[in-house]
C-alpha cells in the first residue's frame, strides 16, 4: 500500500471518529439550549458537549501530527531514493544523468545566462590496472580520484560519465586556476595513473 493510500485510510477512520464526537457535541448542546431536559440535566448536557468538542480537537491535533509524521517519512524515503539514483555507489560521484541535469541547470537559460567550466577527467590504462591488481583495487582507485577531485575542486560538482571517465562542473571561467587545479589533481593521483584532464568554458546559447 502506498504512503498516500495509507494516510487516506488512516485519516478516514479518525475523521469518522471526529464526526461522531461533533454530532454528540451538537446534540448535547441542542438539548441544553432548547430546554428539553431539567436544569441538572442541562448542565450535564453542556458538560458532555464541552467534553465531546475537546476530544474532537484533541483527535484533530493527533490526526495532524500523524499525517505530518507520515509525510515526513515519505519525504525521507523519496530523498533516499533520489540519493540512490543520483549518486554512484562505487565512487560517490554524481551519476551521469543527474550530472548532465546539473550542468544544464548551471548554464541557465537564454534569458538568464551563466558561465561555467567543464573539466573532463579520464584514466589511461585503467583496464590494465584492473587486470593487474584486481577490480577491487580499481574501484578504490576511482573512489580516491573522486575524493581528491572533490577536495581540490571544492566548489565544483563531480560526476561519473562512465567507466573511468569523470566530469567536474566548475562555476567560473578562470582557465588558469582550473588548469592549476587539474594539475594538482593529476599529481595527487600519481603521474603513473595516466590521468588526463581537459577543460572548456561553457555558456548557455
Amino acid at each position: 500500500m502506498s504512503i498516500l493510500a495509507t494516510i487516506k485510510d488512516h485519516s478516514g477512520r479518525i475523521y469518522r471518529g471526529i464526526q461522531v464526537l461533533l454530532v454528540a457535541s451538537i446534540a448535547a448542546t441542542a438539548i441544553a439550549a432548547f430546554g428539553l431536559t431539567e436544569n441538572g440535566s442541562r448542565a450535564t448536557a453542556l458538560a458532555m458537549s464541552v467534553m465531546a468538542t475537546s476530544l474532537a480537537l484533541l483527535v484533530l491535533m493527533y490526526m495532524r501530527s500523524s499525517v505530518v509524521q507520515r509525510l515526513q517519512s515519505a519525504a525521507d524515503a523519496e530523498a533516499e531514493k533520489h540519493r540512490f539514483l543520483g549518486i554512484d555507489a562505487m565512487t560517490g560521484a554524481m551519476t551521469r544523468r543527474y550530472f548532465l541535469e546539473a550542468l544544464s541547470d548551471r548554464l541557465g537559460t537564454l534569458r538568464n545566462r551563466r558561465q561555467a567550466s567543464l573539466v573532463l577527467i579520464d584514466l589511461d590504462h585503467f583496464k590494465q590496472l584492473n587486470d593487474t591488481f584486481g577490480h577491487q583495487f580499481g574501484d578504490l582507485a576511482l573512489a580516491y580520484l573522486v575524493k581528491e577531485a572533490e577536495r581540490i575542486f571544492a566548489d565544483g560538482i563531480i560526476g561519473r560519465l562512465g567507466g573511468d571517465e569523470f566530469g567536474v562542473i566548475v562555476p567560473h571561467g578562470d582557465a588558469a586556476a582550473i588548469s592549476k587545479d587539474a594539475r594538482r589533481c593529476s599529481t595527487r593521483c600519481g603521474p603513473e595513473s595516466g590521468m588526463k584532464a581537459r577543460s572548456s568554458r561553457c555558456r548557455s546559447r
